[in-house]
């Protein structure tokens, strides 16, 4: 019961063949799904069809660190769920080079979405594949994880470049490509919080936007369009380039 109802509640929520997805996610806020992560899987790769590609971030801020500076596109775990970590590892997905930021991508775009991620030397710059999925009109599912963890919006502000997103300095690190090429590059880091006492909130965005709300099982799920989130949120900071933070008090 739990496949079709994933492929019931996925086509009821917008998602259709030959979409481009980027999916932030809480996998057990479903409830229980008979067949597990393969079936979650195989749900989501039924519903986009052989036109379309899934993409999952696997950020790796948490591990990939100024005392651990190395990302391995291997074996460098994702901070951002289990799901991530089953995806990243299936046959035939691809994941960005990227020390902190990096997403995995399965479908027929996914060499597109992340062969030129290394180029950047930011987490969510130009060849990213979050700055990506606005060029190919695709969408963004969050997934039992509320609407505020929208990390495309850290794309936005880096294009542009609000004053608070980046740091001031850079961090080197050490890239494992999948070829086992080592590469030392230095990279600008987020530095929202302890540079700049900002405390995201992109919640606001979607007092500006439409975007389409449902539930996936016993999830509730928002899909936003990609282009569209880029251009109001873009529009939005240049004119006021704070409106999606809350000053935070104090020393942190």
């Amino acid at each position: 019961m739990s496949y079709q109802g994933l492929i019931s509640d996925l086509k009821s929520i917008g998602i259709k063949k030959g979409d481009d997805i980027l999916i932030h996610m809480s996998y057990k806020s479903m409830g229980y799904v008979e067949g597990g992560f393969d079936t979650f899987f195989e749900a989501l790769k039924a519903s986009v069809g052989d036109r379309g590609t899934l993409l999952f971030p696997t950020l790796s801020y948490r591990f990939v660190t100024a005392e651990n500076p190395v990302f391995d596109v291997n074996t460098t775990a994702s901070n951002v769920g289990a799901f991530s970590n089953y995806f990243m590892k299936r046959n035939n997905v691809v994941r960005s080079l990227n020390p902190t930021h990096s997403v995995a991508a399965y479908g027929l775009r996914q060499e597109e979405y992340t062969k030129k991620h290394y180029l950047d030397n930011e987490p969510v710059g130009e060849n990213s594949p979050f700055a990506i999925l606005p060029r190919f009109g695709g969408k963004v599912l969050m997934l039992g994880c509320g609407i505020k963890c929208n990390t495309s919006m850290h794309g936005v502000e880096e294009y542009v470049r609000v004053p608070y997103v980046l740091s001031a300095v850079t961090r080197k690190y050490t890239l494992i490509d999948y070829h086992d090429n080592v590469t030392r590059k230095d990279y600008y880091y987020h530095d929202m919080i302890k540079g700049h006492n900002r405390a995201q909130r992109y919640d606001r965005l979607y007092d500006l936007m439409e975007y389409k709300r449902g539930s996936i099982l016993n999830a509730e799920a928002f899909l936003i369009d990609a282009p569209t989130m880029w251009r109001v949120g873009a529009d939005k900071m240049k004119t006021d380039p704070y409106y999606f933070t809350d000053y935070i008090e104090g020393e942190i």
